[in-house]
């Protein structure tokens, strides 16, 4: 599995903050990764829109968050305006920006 997570748009453009950042299973160990394949599925992730969350009007500060994952074959990508409150799907982020703030996905 390949995990892509990227940040887009806020206040003010952070190139260092906007970078993709890119998980790869086969560098985690066995835990972490079956526990990302668990949130994945939790989430539903692959039936997931294209984009989440609606965006209020004259929201130009608003920071979105691009999930881009590979599995078995399959490619999907979920644009999410704005975080859930609760539920599998914010399980998923906080678990992927852990591993992007743990250093273990390399950048790009």
């Amino acid at each position: 599995m390949r995990i892509v997570h990227q940040r887009s748009g806020g206040l003010a453009y952070l190139p260092g903050l906007q970078q993709p950042v890119v998980i790869d299973g086969e560098t985690l160990d066995a835990a972490t990764c079956a526990r990302l394949h668990q949130l994945v599925d939790a989430a539903g992730f692959f039936d997931l829109p294209a984009r989440l969350g609606p965006v209020p009007a004259g929201a130009a500060d608003l920071q979105a968050e691009t999930l881009t994952i590979e599995r078995d074959g399959r490619r999907h990508s979920v644009q999410i305006a704005a975080a859930p409150a609760e539920g599998p799907l914010l399980d998923l982020l906080r678990a992927v920006r852990a591993q992007a703030k743990a250093g273990r996905p390399t950048p790009g």
